[in-house]
């Protein structure tokens, strides 16, 4: 018999992660949007019924974090993601190395950061 009580060898860490799916609706526009709040989000619901949105990047992003961007509907307004535009905290980076444009379509976007900037991990290969 092993006769012996376990003790950790040192305190037992415990952290407090952030809910896994969070939820913020943007509908800001039609002017570019440089910084758009991340904080804590993981999809970001794009309401485009009233006019045009584009975002040029992003702030609050975490190193591992992952965005789910959908456009809700199929209105004739634009979303649109800037490629690597110099006017955010942490810029996004497409696969095509272009801005992409959603026109008339559901649809959207899944980027990652490494809390530096967004990469673009979809392979959208349905943007304009």
């Amino acid at each position: 018999a092993w006769n012996k009580q376990w003790e950790p060898w040192g305190p037992i860490v415990s952290v407090e992660l952030p809910p896994v799916n969070t939820v913020r609706i943007f509908s800001t526009g039609p002017a570019q949007q440089d910084d758009v709040d991340v904080n804590n989000v993981n999809v970001l619901f794009i309401d485009c019924s009233l006019n045009d949105i584009t975002i040029s990047g992003f702030v609050g992003g975490v190193n591992g974090q992952r965005l789910y961007v959908t456009k809700l509907c199929t209105a004739a307004n634009d979303v649109t993601l800037m490629h690597n535009d110099g006017s955010s905290v942490q810029r996004i980076f497409l696969h095509k190395g272009l801005d992409e444009t959603l026109t008339g379509v559901y649809g959207g976007w899944i980027l990652v950061c490494n809390g530096t900037n967004w990469y673009d991990v979809s392979h959208a290969k349905h943007v304009l």
